[in-house]
């Protein structure tokens, strides 16, 4: 699993930052973040900024 981050940004006096978690390797997430690509949450799209391998607690092969 990678979790991917958007850019921060600021709402209301909060510093805020979307997230979401999708399934693909740490090879793919680069790709992915190299070509600037769109993820898709619930209810937004954003492009990711960086993503962290452990939001599971275990990186996929």
């Amino acid at each position: 699993m990678i979790r991917f981050y958007s850019a921060a940004f600021v709402e209301h006096g909060q510093l805020h930052s979307i997230h979401q978690d999708v399934h693909m390797t740490a090879e793919e997430a680069t790709n992915l973040l190299d070509k600037r690509t769109i993820i898709y949450g619930d209810n937004y799209g954003f492009v990711p900024v960086a993503f962290d391998l452990a939001a599971n607690g275990q990186e996929e092969d």
